[in-house]
């Protein structure tokens, strides 16, 4: 079923560093690598070459990065510690190049060097008591060293290509797709199952949890779950499939705590009502996507469904409640 209203862009946010704060924009550039500047920057175990992220570390969410396009500067902030400069868009031929782990792919990503690596290392052993709340160790576990990690796929070194059938397309350091949508309508559905089931403590979820590039406003709740194509502002979308929540949306942004909800939690709550047939287990909140065409995004921007999934192939949902 179709929109009543207009939908619009309603909000647009990067990561610059992934699992690390957001950056709220009015516009933005988009191309075969998603929104520009999102997720380019991962900090990774240095034993191991696998990436970090708040389900470990949940203080990440205290960095917040700073970017300016003008200077080439990428300023990592935190309270309590003196922010570094780094070079926003570096020059990789003085870099080391090594494969790195981020789930199950093994991607080449480069060294942005030893202070980048002291500042984050610095940081963690910082906040390791804050990460241990809700871990079950007899003893304080010391995070190891820490590396920071930059993508560059201009020499071709770089690849991760986001579907099969869309040959020039890739994710940055994302989960999985280049762009994800979260949708308003379909978050205020869920906090209104949220209060009426009473198991949130009165508490709403922002969509900040969700950590989505693009928000629109203005759709039916959970229509998302049909669109195949999609037109936002100039930039053409397929959307790939609905996006599988994890542990992370349980935690507070701002606080970088875990929820402490009475027998369940928001991933729970996705789990009883957005599951579907073919993959239970999975709750599912915001959209994979991955753009056909390359322009900008900016807030009040349009947003028209340019084909939808027929109706023989759409997911259908599990409802346990």
């Amino acid at each position: 079923m179709p929109a009543t209203k207009s939908p619009t862009v309603c909000g647009i946010t990067i990561y610059p560093i992934k699992s690390c704060g957001g950056i709220s924009l009015k516009t933005c550039k988009v191309g075969p690598l998603g929104l520009e500047n999102d997720r380019r920057f991962m900090f990774v175990e240095d034993s191991i070459k696998r990436f970090i992220t708040q389900r470990v570390y949940p203080s990440l969410a205290f960095i917040h990065p700073l970017i300016d396009e003008a200077r080439n500067l990428l300023t990592l902030t935190t309270e309590g510690q003196d922010s570094l400069e780094l070079p926003l868009h570096p020059d990789t031929k003085n870099l080391k190049l090594y494969s790195v782990q981020l789930w199950k792919d093994d991607l080449m990503a480069y060294d942005v060097g030893e202070a980048a690596s002291e500042w984050i290392t610095t940081f963690l052993r910082r906040h390791a008591d804050h990460d241990q709340v809700d871990k079950d160790l007899s003893e304080r576990n010391v995070p190891g060293i820490m590396r920071m990690v930059v993508l560059d796929p201009s020499n071709g070194q770089y690849e991760r290509p986001a579907h099969p059938q869309l040959p020039g397309v890739q994710s940055p350091f994302t989960d999985q797709s280049p762009v994800s949508m979260g949708f308003e309508s379909s978050r205020e559905d869920m906090n209104r199952n949220l209060l009426r089931r009473g198991v949130s403590n009165g508490q709403t979820i922002p969509m900040s949890r969700f950590r989505d590039n693009i928000s629109i406003k203005d759709t039916i709740s959970w229509e998302e779950d049909e669109w195949l194509v999609a037109k936002v502002g100039d930039v053409t979308y397929y959307i790939i499939e609905p996006l599988a929540r994890c542990p992370l949306t349980c935690i507070d942004q701002e606080t970088a705590k875990k929820d402490k909800w009475k027998d369940s939690s928001v991933l729970e709550h996705l789990k009883k009502t957005r599951q579907f047939e073919n993959t239970p287990g999975n709750g599912y909140f915001c959209v994979h996507t991955a753009p056909l065409t390359a322009g900008t995004v900016s807030i009040g921007d349009g947003v028209k469904v340019l084909e939808r999934i027929p109706v023989e192939y759409r997911k259908k949902i599990l409802q346990s409640e």
